[in-house]
């Protein structure tokens, strides 16, 4: 995570001033990801456990990204590799029925 933030200040006549402080460290060849969340795992658990390929459903998200969203490297709803969703389809489903 870059040690960067900024704060607007709006004065009553409208005036805006911007303080910023740090820097942005990362590179512009560097993909950005959040995690995903546990609901949208969960949703990923499902589809693998219907035996669908991890790296080819990886393949298929990466091939549904707008052009914009890919340029800007953010590939927070799909993941940075087939990786993740091998560890998904790994994992077991924490939910028990009783």
């Amino acid at each position: 995570m870059c040690p960067f933030k900024f704060i607007v200040y709006v004065k009553e006549d409208e005036e805006m001033i911007i303080d910023c402080t740090g820097a942005i460290i990362h590179t512009s060849t560097a993909f950005h990801v959040r995690p995903i969340r546990r609901d949208e795992r969960q949703v990923l658990h499902d589809e693998l456990a219907m035996s669908v390929s991890a790296t080819g459903m990886f393949n298929e998200k990466l091939l549904t990204l707008p052009q914009d969203v890919l340029s800007a490297r953010n590939l927070d709803d799909i993941g940075k590799n087939p990786n993740l969703y091998h560890k998904i389809r790994r994992k077991r489903s924490t939910v028990f029925f009783i």
